[in-house]
């Protein structure tokens, strides 16, 4: 139960799915699409992931 909090709270689960059926089936792209660097690379605001790694590492994105 307390998983199944965790993960909603985190936007990794929804909350109409806090089952563990829908935990089973969890990807690790759903965790990976959560990174800053991920978020970053969509946004439109770098040209790579490598791009937005390098942006933030050097806080130019905090």
């Amino acid at each position: 139960n307390a998983l199944l909090r965790r993960l909603v709270r985190i936007g990794v689960l929804d909350e109409g799915r806090m089952k563990l059926d829908y935990v089973l089936g969890l990807k690790i792209e759903d965790f990976l699409e959560r990174r800053l660097q991920t978020q970053v690379f969509k946004l439109g605001l770098a040209k790579s992931i490598h791009h937005a790694r390098v942006l933030i590492r050097q806080r130019h994105i905090r």
